[in-house]
């Protein structure tokens, strides 16, 4: 996904400042990574231009990861795989089993203390990414995206409409 975002930000016909690159989900036979940029044209026949050498160019990265693209498809192995680890089995049983005897089975929902005590506890981003340990209102502070951003002002000399993203949508503004 990095390269993905450097092929992206580094295209000249795509602005640099709508590049999202996400895993999105995990499909049925897939790991979906959700691609939303902006297409610095106006013209249909630019922009599918553009959308084609964006793809070609994902598709390069793809392959050149050792990997590939999920298509429908049945591959059957046959082979000997090494079972349940039977001490992990084992601690987990006993664990649910506590769980159930303490009446604290965390299905369908966690106890309410024990939320409490998880509540925010992980560590967001992760550690070791450039905005480990940021607060939300130093990562608006340079920059970041919130999720919930209030739109800015229309300027005078500004375009109604500044490009066109992949899926043939239109930035209005």
């Amino acid at each position: 996904m990095a390269k993905l975002r450097e092929m992206l930000i580094g295209h000249p016909r795509i602005d640099s400042d709508t590049v999202r690159v996400r895993f999105s989900n995990f499909g049925a036979s897939s790991l979906d990574i959700d691609i939303r940029v902006y297409a610095v044209t106006r013209e249909w026949n630019d922009f599918f231009a553009i959308k084609e050498d964006v793809q070609f160019r994902i598709m390069s990265i793809v392959e050149l990861s050792g990997t590939g693209f999920a298509f429908p498809s049945h591959t059957l192995y046959l082979g000997r795989d090494d079972g349940l680890d039977a001490d992990r089995s084992r601690d987990v049983k006993r664990e649910v089993s506590a769980w159930r005897r303490k009446q604290e089975l965390p299905f369908p929902n966690l106890p309410g203390d024990r939320q409490r005590q998880l509540d925010g506890k992980l560590s967001y981003p992760p550690p070791g990414s450039p905005d480990f340990n940021v607060t939300a209102e130093e990562l608006e502070d340079a920059g970041g995206e919130p999720l919930s951003a209030a739109a800015p002002p229309l300027e005078e000399s500004e375009p109604l409409s500044k490009g066109t993203d992949t899926s043939g949508e239109t930035d209005k503004k």
